[in-house]
């Protein structure tokens, strides 16, 4: 059976298992996931950061122009990498986070105020804003991303949502310029990956990271159940010692290693 309809299959199944085990609030009991809960998945954007994104995310849409795109990732069937003309309108399409789950990100930033953001995988650079926007004067955000011709597109739109100088863009493969990135921020408050959607590669950028972390870390993880890979590789990164809580939101996983919670494993309806 062809790997995309196996991975379609394993979605789906996903999906019906998520909806069947999911719980709103009024079954959470644990005070820091309801106030998770509350602050994160319930609070909405404010009206001008919102309308920004969306601005240069329509333009994004309709942009007809064709860049050389290198995918270093699951999209590479296997290979070091490949290399194929895009329309940019379609890049934006497919890897551009929802508003919905950019909501998330921009909440967990604006409540938590993380002062280092680490993320993997900057794309069109939609997500970046949601991170961006949301984060404090004094914060750093380092965001890497495979491609050279698609990061000059996620410059274009920093520069159009005025944060340019806000956000340093490494790019090349994750592996070597993650040791970079973590040569100028050796603690890290926040990391969102997105990226390299391959069991393996995401368990080494996990295991990488956990020397920089801290008991008040947060790592964001995308498309937890977009394969059956990515669904081992979020159950092994859950169960991982450090980490006391998790939260599935079938899409996203997210993770704290906070040692004053008891351990919990949570799957939220959003």
């Amino acid at each position: 059976m062809p790997s995309n309809i196996l991975k379609k299959k394993h979605q789906v199944f996903q999906f019906f298992k998520y909806i069947s085990r999911s719980r709103s609030a009024h079954s959470v009991h644990s005070p820091f996931a309801y106030d998770f809960y509350t602050n994160i998945l319930k609070n909405k954007i404010s009206g001008q950061d919102r309308k920004l994104i969306q601005r240069i995310r329509s333009k994004g849409l309709k942009n007809r122009n064709i860049i050389e795109h290198t995918d270093m990732g699951a999209g590479s069937g296997g290979k070091t990498y490949t290399r194929k003309y895009k329309r940019v309108s379609r890049i934006v399409k497919n890897t551009a986070i929802s508003h919905k789950f950019g909501e998330v990100l921009y909440n967990l930033v604006r409540h938590y105020r993380p002062q280092n953001i680490l993320e993997f995988g900057t794309a069109a650079g939609i997500s970046t804003l949601y991170l961006a926007l949301a984060r404090t004067e004094d914060s750093q955000l380092v965001t890497m991303e495979g491609c050279a011709e698609t990061a000059t597109v996620a410059r274009s739109n920093f520069k159009k949502a005025h944060v340019k100088n806000d956000i340093q863009l490494l790019t090349g493969n994750f592996a070597s310029v993650l040791p970079v990135a973590m040569e100028q921020m050796p603690r890290i408050d926040l990391v969102y990956i997105d990226g390299n959607h391959t069991k393996e590669p995401m368990l080494e950028y996990f295991n990488m990271l956990l020397p920089h972390v801290h008991n008040d870390t947060i790592f964001v993880l995308d498309d937890i159940h977009w394969s059956g890979e990515m669904t081992k590789a979020w159950d092994i990164i859950r169960n991982n010692e450090q980490v006391t809580l998790s939260i599935d939101l079938f899409r996203m996983g997210i993770i704290f290693l906070k040692k004053e919670l008891s351990s919990q494993h949570l799957i939220l309806r959003y």
